[in-house]
């Protein structure tokens, strides 16, 4: 929805409507060159059309109540469906680390850097296999991500502190 180009076709279009009107408008004052009697010098006047009494209602009711209205209503639809769309991604995120917790609570919470290096992580594999195997797809794709991301974010903690030695 809040595309960039969206956005500017849409303030584009109110803008561009907003100067048609208006232009539309003062195509109907004329200037012309009148004489001031009291001191004999010319000077440039407004001369308006017949029309312009109703090209100045035409204006007042479309630029001050239409477009304003248009532009009320956009601001409010792009609020709601902002908010809603946040709400959304707010839930989705909530269900995700929902997730990670249930992945967090099977797995443990202390595992090791490389899990090939401990005796008892066999054991552990072992184990985790058996519950995952009675879980659905989902939390076994689940699981790996937590996993994976898991041994990613050690191994980028540990080079970091070997970096910084």
């Amino acid at each position: 929805m809040f595309t960039k180009s969206r956005t500017l076709t849409i303030l584009g279009a109110l803008f561009l409507g907003a100067i048609a009107l208006l232009y539309a408008e003062m195509a109907t004052i004329k200037l012309r060159w009148a004489v001031d009697p009291r001191t004999n010098s010319s000077y440039l006047a407004a001369r308006y059309a017949d029309n312009f009494p109703s090209f100045v209602k035409i204006h007042d009711i479309l630029n001050k109540n239409i477009i304003a209205w248009a532009v009320y209503i956009a601001v409010v639809a792009c609020t709601i469906i902002l908010a809603y769309k946040l709400q959304a991604a707010s839930k989705f995120r909530r269900s995700l680390a929902s997730q990670a917790k249930l992945v967090g609570q099977i797995s443990g919470t202390s595992q090791s850097f490389d899990s090939s290096s401990h005796p008892e992580s066999t054991e552990r594999n072992e184990k985790l296999s058996e519950k995952m195997n009675n879980r659905s797809i989902d939390d076994a794709i689940a699981f790996n991500t937590y996993e994976i991301l898991t041994h990613l974010e050690k191994k980028i903690i540990c080079e970091d502190l070997v970096y910084r030695i």
